[in-house]
């Protein structure tokens, strides 16, 4: 997939006042993630990064992180009966960018603010901000361009209403930068995990460095009795087959990418 994207993000205008948008629709298991991710970091300029993931299972990681990477969003479509409503949602989305070129500032300089990657915003999507701070004073900034002027506001942190279980969605996407950052190479595979586990363990927060333990008291092996390993089966995801082709998969983007051929001919043609 690194031809057609390297061609999709290829930008001969970059006219900074207006956005281009791609949408990446799969129903495979890419697994040349890291460099599909170097390729968006790369050549992302201006575009933002749809990913549509087709079927009863895509790569979620490869579909979530690149479209944080590309500015954008992800859409998952399992079934037949989603596609039409799943893609006039996103269609929906693409024609009413409110605000782009988004950027965040807190009076507090010692702020530390999460998603450090903003995407743009869309009609009817909220902006969602998490930071720490010493104590709530001073202003939050945010600026962006709405069309081709200049937009901002500027928000009382005194007059921030109380919260709770507010620092685990701190902590998560403090852990999703870090995973990011390793993904873009800023920072290290150890400094990722000791940032990732360290959160983790401060805020009991589920990762791939940690696991919360229940532990059954109530023995069920019988003493003296040897333990015994044995090969259980897994179930091919629904729409597969034997042979490992996505059946299902490969019809819903046919019946995607016929939506999206059509919507392109009504908005261009």
């Amino acid at each position: 997939m690194i031809p057609p994207m390297r061609a999709a993000l290829t930008d001969r205008q970059a006219d900074g006042n207006t956005v281009r948008q791609v949408v990446f629709l799969t129903d495979g298991c890419i697994g040349n993630e890291q460099q599909l991710f170097d390729t968006i970091t790369s050549m992302r300029g201006r575009s933002r990064v749809f990913m549509v993931g087709i079927g009863s299972a895509p790569n979620t990681y490869l579909m979530t992180r690149a479209a944080e990477l590309g500015r954008g969003t992800f859409t998952h479509i399992g079934s037949v009966e989603q596609v039409e409503s799943r893609m006039r949602e996103l269609f929906g989305k693409l024609e009413s960018p409110a605000v782009t070129q988004l950027s965040v500032t807190f009076s507090d300089t010692t702020a530390d603010m999460t998603p450090v990657v903003l995407p743009d915003l869309y009609r009817g999507e909220p902006l969602v901000l998490a930071a720490r701070l010493g104590k709530l004073a001073g202003t939050l900034e945010i600026k962006g361009r709405i069309g081709d002027r200049t937009w901002s506001v500027t928000l009382p942190l005194a007059n921030a209403a109380e919260g709770r279980g507010l620092s685990k969605l701190w902590a998560r996407r403090k852990i999703t930068d870090a995973e990011i950052a390793q993904t873009l190479r800023t920072l290290t595979a150890d400094d990722a995990n000791k940032t990732i586990l360290a959160l983790a363990l401060e805020h009991q927060l589920v990762t791939r460095l940690t696991s919360l333990i229940a532990v059954d008291q109530t023995p069920s092996r019988p003493a003296g009795e040897p333990l015994k390993v044995s090969e259980l089966p897994l179930n091919l995801p629904a729409g597969w087959d034997f042979e490992k082709k996505m059946i299902l998969g490969t019809a819903l983007m046919a019946f995607a990418l016929m939506l999206l051929a059509h919507r392109r001919r009504k908005v261009f043609g």
